[in-house]
């Protein structure tokens, strides 16, 4: 492919897709010729003096309406008015409010569609897009007052977009506004699971809820239905200590029925399924009351899963009520009762704050925050970490396994006026004094407590997703000969389809040849071609960015002692950035990746290393090679590898 072809790829660097322009007028319907109209007029607000509840409230309004304008071609929706389309009202009043100084929605009314809704924005820090979401008020809301809030998960549907988001019907938005809660709807990036880049955006979502309303900390609940379900489960236990309680509908509890495959058949995949799977992470749970609900005849989410996770919570005395209804299958949730069981279960309850007794797993320091205890290293890399905390009688007694390094801080109305005696797998540790204390644990078992301040980063850890889930730039490798210039190509434009679809952005994408140190340094990258074939600025020798033992060139890939290579295999492989503290680079070389996966499914089980043939696994990604974690020392440990037992020679 002749390099002149390359430079056809064009992508934003830092305006939302939103703001990319129309086709030239007089070839493009109107609704396109308005969005490049509003696209100019969004750029000259953006260049405003304004206060940051202004912009950030209001600009992303106008991007997303202008993102649904030139969404319409795929959808087939026919010319349109602009002086009556909901879209084009919905961007003028936001301008009009940045140039009247006004913040978009806070405890105001008038602003609500048909459904008796808010549509909200925000504009996504990792690939600059605009992103959804729906609020609800109660009808005399107060500022001055503090709210319960509610965010509800939706279930997988297909054909949901920013055009056509999955919402409620009007009567159970004013369920929970009848019972002065807030109701939000995240977006979730359509059909994530709401992991990954949805978990994202559901955390962003309560930022920003806290920011421009009245919200009350403690009293922020977890629900969701069918695929939101699942999410809310997964959520909540991920962060038991953000929510005050927990209530899915007909949700799926354990990946490995929902598959019907034991664990020892997953390989290197169940690392990344466990950490999100609410059956591995049931016992976080202690302090978060859960309302489980479920069609006894569901054969989409079978009903076994509530069965098989509800008697566990029972078991272990944590607080839980189930529901199930008899006769009903998994549509429940296009009902009202179970939204009427649902308010009435959450309204109540307060979130723990700060517990006396902690109970808590975690597969990755990622996600090794709960309470008044901090999980910052695991002492092996793949098996979780899990801890008992108890603290009581100015005595505390610690139950590790995994762990290597944590920090404690419980509150002073625990610790009292005098220092904690602390033990360690019966072991003593030292007194607990004030403020936050380190506690190492050596591969003895010997502990050692001394006062320390965790880090403000936490350590950086994979698996490939987690990419995406702060600001990334996607990079178009252009050297080699004309056939690996064409396959990066190829690569670089299947991701951007699948990150469209899958993600309802753009995402941003450049040529090497155009990069500079700042764009290196301001971003993940996600590089499609070899060290050999990319020209990243700042960066001398981009081999020696791969761990010692791993090398990576066009059609030939050695791991270890392993080498794989034909045009047939491909290599995905997670490094540190070499000049972006807490950054990360995603390389992608060869044979696209997960060809027999749907687009919302496609990184959920990369792992950090993968190299894999042209041809289906039994869940649709590709099958494997060899693929494995490198960990937070970023190591290779070919004993820790998962090999297939056939390679290509």
């Amino acid at each position: 492919m002749p390099r002149s072809l390359l430079l056809l790829i064009c992508l934003a660097l830092v305006l939302p897709a939103a703001c990319q322009p129309a086709p030239p007028a007089g070839k493009a319907p109107d609704y396109l010729a308005v969005a490049a109209d509003l696209s100019n007029r969004l750029q000259a607000a953006a260049a405003m003096v304004m206060p940051a509840d202004v912009r950030d409230s209001n600009l992303p309004l106008v991007a997303l309406e202008i993102d649904k304008l030139q969404e319409r071609p795929r959808y087939a929706i026919a010319a349109f008015d602009p002086a009556q389309d909901a879209s084009v009202k919905a961007a003028e009043a936001a301008l009009a409010r940045c140039k009247a100084g006004e913040v978009a929605y806070r405890g105001l009314t008038g602003g609500e569609n048909a459904q008796g809704y808010l549509e909200r924005a925000y504009q996504c820090r990792t690939d600059g897009s605009a992103q959804p979401y729906f609020v609800r008020l109660p009808a005399d809301y107060d500022p001055a007052k503090r709210y319960p809030l509610v965010l509800f998960l939706h279930g997988y549907v297909p054909e949901t977009s920013k055009i056509y988001p999955w919402v409620l019907p009007p009567q159970q938005w004013k369920m929970a506004a009848d019972r002065q809660m807030i109701l939000v709807l995240p977006h979730g990036r359509r059909n994530t699971d709401f992991l990954g880049i949805g978990e994202v955006d559901v955390l962003r979502v309560i930022e920003e809820m806290q920011r421009f309303y009245s919200i009350d900390p403690d009293r922020i609940h977890m629900t969701g239905s069918s695929m939101g379900g699942y999410g809310g489960w997964a959520l909540a236990l991920r962060h038991p200590d953000m929510f005050a309680a927990l209530s899915p509908m007909a949700g799926q509890s354990d990946f490995f029925l929902w598959e019907k495959r034991q664990r020892e058949q997953t390989a290197y995949k169940t690392w990344c399924i466990s950490q999100n799977n609410p059956l591995d992470l049931v016992g976080n749970a202690r302090w978060l009351p859960t309302f489980v609900q479920h069609g006894a005849l569901d054969t989409l989410v079978p009903t076994e899963h509530s069965r098989l996770i509800v008697p566990e919570l029972r078991r272990r005395g944590y607080q839980v009520e189930y529901k199930e209804y008899e006769g009903q299958g998994h549509y429940i949730y296009w009902e009202d009762p179970p939204f009427e069981a649902m308010f009435d279960f959450v309204k109540p309850k307060v979130r723990a704050a700060a517990p006396p007794h902690i109970t808590f797993r975690t597969f990755t320091p990622k996600q090794g925050q709960a309470y008044w205890i901090d999980v910052r290293a695991l002492a092996q890399w793949g098996p979780p970490a899990d801890i008992e905390a108890d603290l009581t009688a100015g005595k505390l007694a610690l139950t590790c396994t995994n762990v290597a390094e944590l920090y404690l801080d419980p509150p002073a109305k625990l610790r009292g006026d005098r220092p904690v005696a602390v033990t360690v797998n019966g072991k003593p540790a030292g007194p607990l004094g004030a403020g936050s204390q380190r506690l190492t644990i050596a591969a003895d078992g010997t502990p050692a407590l001394a006062a320390a301040t965790p880090p403000a980063e936490r350590p950086l850890v994979g698996p490939a997703r987690e990419v995406f889930n702060s600001p990334f730039l996607a990079v178009v490798a252009t050297g080699g000969d004309d056939a690996r210039q064409a396959l990066n190509m190829s690569r670089a434009r299947a991701f951007q389809g699948v990150w469209l679809t899958f993600a309802e952005a753009f995402p941003p994408m450049v040529l090497d040849t155009t990069l500079t140190e700042d764009l290196v340094k301001g971003r993940n990258l996600v590089i499609f071609g070899e060290p050999s074939t990319v020209k990243l600025p700042g960066i001398a020798d981009p081999a020696k960015m791969l761990p010692a033992g791993i090398a990576m060139e066009p059609g030939k890939y050695t791991v270890g002692t392993h080498t794989y290579s034909g045009d047939k295999v491909g290599m995905v492989l997670l490094t540190p950035h070499p000049v972006r503290p807490q950054g990360l680079v995603l390389w992608n070389s060869g044979v696209e990746y997960g060809r027999g996966l749907p687009a919302n499914h496609k990184f959920d089980l990369l792992p950090d290393l993968l190299v894999y043939e042209d041809r289906v696994d039994w869940d649709g990604t590709s099958a494997y090679l060899a693929g494995g974690f490198l960990g937070p020392n970023w190591r290779l440990d070919e004993k820790r590898l998962d090999l297939a037992e056939q390679t290509l020679r």
